[in-house]
């Protein structure tokens, strides 16, 4: 007989349902909070997200044992992702590539905070500024021994 196997935790919150959903203005946005969905649903806010979100689709799993200490934001940007982290239990992955954004978001991050504020912003930064190693490979491609003469130049100074 064998023994009962242990589940695997769900780490990454893959099967978390997100049963409540807006569809509005070329967007999508799914959720498992309603009251977060709800603060999508005054008009400004419409308006404002679908100028940066067009074609998004866009996830949110709140997390309801997980706080964030602080609110202090970082970006972390490769060329297809960026992430944005707001203190150390709220992240938002934008792709850029897939037009997806997959959120989770702390406990004690309100609503009004998340989709007014860090949402947009997010979105906004993945959209408006490139990583900078796309910029090199672009540069690269359309004059591959001036890239290099600049990558060689910043080595030298270090």
């Amino acid at each position: 007989m064998t023994p009962p196997r242990t589940p695997v935790p769900d780490l990454l919150k893959r099967f978390t349902a997100t049963p409540y959903k807006l569809i509005a203005q070329g967007f999508v946005v799914e959720t498992n909070d309603l009251d977060l969905l709800e603060q999508f649903d005054q008009r400004a806010e419409l308006d404002a997200l679908a100028a940066i979100a067009r074609n998004f689709h866009i996830r949110v799993v709140r997390e309801s044992e997980l706080a964030s200490s602080s609110e202090e934001i970082r970006a972390i940007c490769t060329d297809p992702v960026c992430a944005v982290l707001v203190g150390m239990g709220t992240i938002i992955m934008v792709d850029r590539e897939q037009r997806r954004v997959l959120s989770f978001v702390a406990s004690n991050i309100s609503q009004q905070r998340f989709a007014h504020t860090y949402l947009p912003m997010a979105i906004h930064h993945a959209g408006s500024h490139p990583h900078p190693a796309t910029e090199l490979i672009q540069r690269h491609r359309s004059s591959p021994s001036e890239s290099l003469q600049t990558s060689d130049k910043s080595d030298n100074r270090v």
